[in-house]
């Protein structure tokens, strides 16, 4: 019992494993952010003609691979709806690795599709995009639970190496980009 090794529960191959509360707070905050513009916004708030710019969503660029550009315009409360589910699911925490896509595309749909858009809604896409990478490494049912413990005769397979280094790359942007933003913010604030 005194000459067990201890139990490493949380690196590989000195690589912090990302898949931690943190990351998963975050992803939750995100995806209810989004879920409450859409639940709380009517259809003809979110789409309408903008002065000079035209009727949204406009399908330009790179827009029309947004959700809201692949549907006629009367099945925009039907798909607004819809989002709001896929958005509560990953707010849950169920199956990361299963709700990272979707949750980048309706929060990039949501971004490139509305006519009240703002910075916020650019950075949830950004954010949910880097996230993204961290929770498809993330095999864990509910991304609320602590990751299983390993120990040191147990070695982590090159594939949860090559995520652990891409999550942890990923969320390391994500912060890199948050502190950035706020420090800007601070520096640009003048009374």
């Amino acid at each position: 019992m005194l000459n067990t090794p201890p139990r490493r529960t949380r690196r590989t191959r000195g690589i912090p494993l990302p898949w931690a509360n943190a990351y998963g707070l975050a992803r939750t905050l995100l995806a209810l952010g989004t879920a409450g513009t859409l639940a709380f916004s009517s259809t003809a708030t979110l789409f309408r003609p903008v002065v000079t710019i035209g009727e949204y969503p406009l399908c330009k660029g790179m827009a029309p691979g947004g959700a809201f550009c692949l549907v006629p315009r009367g099945q925009f409360d039907l798909l607004r709806w819809l989002c709001v589910a896929v958005l509560l699911l990953v707010a849950s925490g169920w199956r990361p690795r299963i709700t990272a896509l979707p949750h980048a595309y309706v929060s990039f749909s949501v971004f490139s599709g509305i006519a009240i858009g703002d910075g916020g809604d650019q950075i949830t896409w950004i954010l949910s995009l880097l996230l993204s990478l961290v929770a498809l490494g993330d095999g864990r049912r509910r991304h609320w639970r602590t990751p299983a413990p390993r120990t040191d005769d147990e070695p982590a397979s090159r594939a949860t190496r090559l995520w652990a280094l891409l999550g942890a790359s990923a969320w390391t942007v994500a912060r890199l980009q948050m502190a950035i933003l706020y420090f800007q913010a601070g520096a640009a604030h003048r009374p």
